[in-house]
């Protein structure tokens, strides 16, 4: 009974002592309210109430600060801390991890211990970052980043001065420069009577970075440029991200500076990842490998694209000479041979174009160089070079071929010997050679005696890297037709091919001629002027169908050439029917509308779909100022209409009309019957190109455009009036 009693007292005392120093702990915080806190820190006065503002949250953060002895604890602000010795965790760790590392010598382990504590400190300041932005609701970096030297203070680390010439900004032109007044470490080597002669303050600089890297969210390293504990008058920090802080450790005039091993590791490895990844992908790119061979050891390596040019298996590292003879002709093994033999005993450097025969009679274009290399006496001791497969640069690839043979000029290539190497299908046509007999015979041959020697000339030009514009002569078909052509060249540097865009101009030529000695044939004029435009035109055409057909990641950039491809060919559609037409100075838009919308369709959902067409008009006859503009609006609309208003596998019905309704006014009533669509032209929404085109072009026609909500689908009605001819 006894010994109850005495737990029972026992417990009383211990909650009375409990009582007492609670009380005792809000004594302190009132007094402390009551009284002036110095500054803790010192840094440029555009930053000075910014910190002072952290100070007070500090200040009361740290105030609620309570010890229990009696349970071993110590609570600020309900977050349980504990207490250490200074020279614990600075001197005293030091020399005892270099007394567990002597076997590695002073240096080393004095290293060793600054690195880990370097690496300790970094992660704890990252945390304690963290912590404490949660903690006092901090979200500015430089707010978060002034709590830093604050906290310092209050948790007895050191007094932070910050210096002029920081930068403190969330990029990689960050730059902090700071004192570590009164700094823990460097206190207690100095306490010691020790002094050093390098810097020991490794947790500051390692809390620090790790403070400010979380508060900006980059990479930050701080590295201690003086120290007291080395005699130095103060304890001075850079702090920068790893792949600046050389820059400016040498502004400083500071010799070289090692990195603390963590950073300096990794800083390594990302650069040489970097490299290699950018090496990589630049080879196949470009399509360049590069390639080495030591005499000595007589063996070739190759790098990664040189095997995928060559069409090697990656595993076969012996006898890569034999693979590379295996794939050119005799003449070719002689000229290589020759070269490198030159580069071996004279150390010249070549560069070599030729064929490579792969498998399955696939045949490519590559460039060679070679270089030697030399060992330090200025022998040479092997050869290192490049090879770039430059295949679609010369025959081109399939989108190239789909152009030759939709082009309505004659296009091709030659080479600086005189002879063509690729030709499209337009030459045979018009010359009646087949494309052996034009590829095997020098082009001069083809040519009209009386125009070889200024064809010379102009190919002697191209030589030396001009380009030929509208250049004339005449050649001679197999049947002995003269043909006048007209040439646009340019020659390729890399290749030192020459490609060329050729027209037949015979014809106009002849009828120039005529027109010039009879100016009342403007007829014939006014026809060859919208047949030159059509032409044109579809050579645009052509192109962008090579642009869409190229491989991209990005869907609405092919989406953006098939909606050009087809404005091109809505105008040249009607330029088609003016020259075809009896009178040139208008057409009947009935039979032009329903041709568009049904090329349309079949662009968009080929020939067998289940869109059908209600067309109702009778014939409205309009210019070519009128029907250009009014073809764009329809083929924005029935584009619109196919790709969102009938979803692909249903049926629909696309509906136009077209009248004439009083004087030079007419109404066109468009769209389609599908799912429907929100208002085209919706305020709220930013218009895309189509609409701001539909806009622009219903302006032009001094008309309005309306939605006709009260019909299914999507359906709009243009009242506009004929525009005066310009012609």
């Amino acid at each position: 009974m006894k010994q109850s009693e005495n737990i029972n007292k026992k417990k009383e005392i211990e909650s009375e002592i409990r009582k007492t120093e609670k009380k005792l702990s809000d004594l302190k915080r009132r007094l402390s309210e009551n009284s002036k806190l110095d500054n803790v820190f010192s840094s440029p006065k555009d930053y000075e109430e910014m910190f002072l503002h952290i100070q007070d949250k500090f200040s009361d953060y740290f105030n609620d600060k309570t010890f229990y002895p009696s349970e071993g604890k110590i609570e600020i602000n309900n977050e349980r801390y504990i207490l250490m010795r200074s020279s614990s965790i600075s001197y005293d760790f030091f020399q005892g991890l270099m007394g567990l590392l002597e076997e590695n010598g002073e240096n080393s382990s004095f290293e060793l211990a600054a690195d880990m504590l370097f690496d300790i400190a970094h992660i704890i300041g990252k945390k304690d970052a963290s912590k404490y932005h949660k903690a006092l609701k901090l979200k500015d970096p430089l707010h978060k980043l002034s709590a830093g030297p604050v906290h310092f203070a209050f948790t007895g680390w050191a007094n932070v001065e910050i210096l002029p010439d920081s930068n403190p900004v969330a990029n990689e032109n960050f730059v902090l420069k700071y004192n570590h007044k009164n700094s823990f470490e460097a206190e207690a080597w100095i306490s010691a009577g020790k002094t050093t002669h390098e810097a020991v303050c490794a947790m500051s600089a390692g809390y620090s970075s790790g403070w400010c890297e979380e508060s900006f969210g980059i990479p930050l390293i701080a590295v201690e440029v003086t120290c007291k504990a080395k005699n130095d008058s103060e304890c001075t920090f850079i702090m920068a991200p790893p792949n600046k802080i050389s820059k400016y450790l040498k502004k400083e005039r500071i010799e070289r500076k090692k990195l603390p091993n963590f950073f300096e590791r990794n800083l390594i490895k990302k650069r040489l990842q970097e490299k290699e990844a950018l090496l990589r992908q630049a080879e196949r790119f470009s399509k360049l490998g590069s390639w080495t061979y030591y005499y000595k050891d007589n063996v070739v390596n190759w790098s990664e694209e040189v095997y995928t040019i060559f069409e090697v298996d990656p595993n076969i590292k012996n006898e890569l000479f034999t693979v590379y003879h295996s794939r050119i002709d005799e003449k070719t093994k002689k000229e290589l041979d020759r070269l490198l033999n030159d580069t071996k005993t004279k150390g010249l450097p070549y560069e070599i174009r030729h064929i490579i025969h792969c498998a399955n009679n696939v045949k490519k274009w590559i460039i060679a160089s070679g270089s030697p290399i030399y060992d330090a006496d200025n022998n040479v001791i092997g050869v290192k070079g490049l090879v770039q497969d430059i295949t679609n640069n010369i025959i081109g690839s399939r989108e190239l071929d789909h152009f030759f043979n939709l082009s309505v000029d004659l296009q091709c290539i030659a080479n600086n010997e005189g002879y063509f190497v690729k030709v499209s299908p337009s030459w045979t046509e018009l010359l009646g050679y087949s494309e052996k007999e034009l590829l095997s015979t020098p082009y001069i041959n083809f040519v009209h005696p009386d125009d070889r020697v200024i064809t010379e000339n102009e190919a002697e030009q191209l030589t030396n890297h001009n380009q030929t514009l509208n250049f004339e002569n005449r050649y001679i078909s197999k049947s002995g037709e003269v043909l006048i052509l007209n040439w646009n060249a340019s020659p390729d540097s890399i290749t030192g091919l020459i490609y060329c865009t050729v027209r037949d101009i015979t014809k106009e030529k002849k009828a120039k001629e005529k027109l010039l000695s009879n100016l009342s044939e403007k007829e014939v004029l006014l026809r060859e002027i919208h047949h030159r435009v059509k032409n044109n035109l579809q050579i645009i055409s052509s192109l962008l169908s090579l642009q869409s057909g190229l491989k991209t990641k990005s869907v609405n950039l092919e989406d953006l050439y098939m909606d050009s491809q087809n404005r091109i060919k809505s105008m040249a559609a009607i330029h088609e029917m003016f020259y075809k037409s009896e009178s040139l100075d208008k057409v009947d838009f009935s039979l032009y509308l329903k041709k568009l919308i049904s090329d349309l369709i079949h662009t968009f959902r080929g020939p067998k779909n289940e869109i059908s067409l209600d067309l109702k008009t009778t014939k409205v006859w309009v210019n070519l100022d009128t029907a250009i503009p009014l073809g764009l609006i329809i083929n924005e609309i029935i584009t619109n209409s196919i790709k969102h208003g009938v979803k692909p596998g249903k049926k629909g019905v696309i509906t136009a009309k077209f009248e004439k309704i009083s004087g030079q006014r007419l109404k066109l009533i468009i769209g389609d019957n599908g799912v429907g669509t929100t208002h085209l032209f919706d305020d709220k929404k930013e218009p895309t190109l189509g609409i701001m085109l539909i806009n622009s072009l219903v302006e032009q026609l001094d008309g309005s455009i309306n939605q006709l909500t009260e019909l299914p689908g999507t359906v709009y009605e243009i009242i506009f009036k004929q525009v005066e001819s310009k012609v």
